[in-house]
């Protein structure tokens, strides 16, 4: 057994961990111009002199009910906003919750996925997606040539309202605010960038900062290695100890990416280089807003981290004890319509007898 496991290390080391010299992100779409690794690129940060708000954002989704055929998801929407690393509170509504139904519906010789939104207040005034549909072999809901999970697309349409959610708070924001998204600009999902466009457009009324960070990224280099190692591995062979911003990265030219991309290392104790993005007409404004998110990246539980995308989380995260009560209060509800469900889920998926059994 040991002598197969040195086997696994030894391919690890002559593939993945191989001394292969990276030189560029690689990107396969024209639209993206790759540009060339330079320690020139390597840019100090800025220290905020800034006392604008900071307003991170963050969406969270659980399944509660579902079978092959339908999936029933709990959707939160949660806002945080610091000023000055204090967080303070709001002058608008900044948590939402709805419940999000997708069922398979046949269509001619398709199958699609109907999607409803049911905003638990019924009150909320962002909730203008009222209904998307997907067709279940989109290969944007992430299952290759097989059908989708109808489950995805209650995750597909949490993307959709986390565009409207960041066109809401855009719109509530002051010239200069900055809004923080958990993630990076980039759309993929069919239909997503109708949504983007819109929380774009909100940026450009207001004048509130549109970005994103992302603390994982699946980009790689030519080399074959996480882009984001290799740009920190750059740092560490130049002498880098601060920290620092790496741009330019590459040139977008994609009406569904539209945005500036940087590498950066908000605290110069941080062990992670993050993806950093700003909506590409707002690109001027990149170096306050990273000197605004580093001045908020210093707590301990998480160095070079905003806590702001912290507390967002927090606020937005579905709980495990919350999924169990709601999923036994829907059940309840439904009445004789939960032996339905119990039913339809029993009938297509006996593995979990199998695992009883075992």
């Amino acid at each position: 057994m040991n002598l197969v496991i040195d086997d696994v290390l030894k391919s690890l080391e002559e593939n993945t961990f191989s001394s292969k010299l990276a030189t560029k992100v690689l990107f396969a779409d024209k639209k993206y111009k790759e540009i060339r690794f330079s320690e020139d690129n390597f840019n100090a940060l800025k220290e905020s002199t800034s006392c604008h708000k900071i307003a991170a954002l963050d969406g969270g989704n659980a399944e509660i009910a579902g079978a092959p055929n339908f999936s029933l998801h709990i959707l939160r929407f949660a806002c945080v906003v610091f000023e000055d690393n204090k967080r303070v509170r709001t002058s608008f509504k900044d948590t939402f919750d709805a419940y999000c139904l997708a069922q398979a519906k046949a269509e001619g010789d398709k199958i699609v996925y109907d999607v409803e939104i049911f905003p638990r207040n019924t009150e909320d005034e962002f909730f203008s997606i009222k209904k998307l549909s997907f067709d279940s072999y989109d290969p944007s809901l992430g299952s290759g040539i097989f059908r989708a999970e109808v489950s995805r697309a209650c995750t597909a349409a949490r993307r959709m309202l986390e565009w409207e959610f960041a066109q809401y708070v855009l719109n509530k924001l002051s010239e200069n605010d900055i809004v923080v998204i958990d993630g990076s600009l980039q759309t993929g999902m069919t239909g997503e960038s109708e949504y983007s466009k819109r929380a774009h457009d909100a940026a450009k009324k207001s004048g509130a900062i549109l970005s994103g960070l992302a603390k994982t990224s699946r980009l790689f280099t030519d080399a074959g290695s996480p882009a984001a190692s290799a740009i920190l591995s750059l740092a560490n062979k130049a002498g880098i100890n601060h920290a620092w911003d790496y741009h330019p990265v590459v040139e977008i030219n994609s009406d569904s990416h539209r945005a500036d991309m940087h590498f950066v290392k908000l605290h110069e104790s941080s062990r992670h280089a993050m993806r950093f993005e700003i909506f590409i007409e707002q690109k001027e404004f990149a170096d306050d807003v990273l000197a605004a998110l580093s001045k908020n990246s210093v707590d301990l539980s998480f160095l070079g981290y905003p806590y702001a995308l912290v507390a967002a989380h927090n606020a937005a995260k579905i709980r495990p004890e919350e999924v169990t009560t709601e999923s036994a209060m829907f059940l309840s509800r439904a009445g004789s319509g939960a032996n339905k469900i119990a039913a339809a889920g029993a009938a297509a998926d006996a593995h979990g007898v199998l695992d009883r059994r075992l």
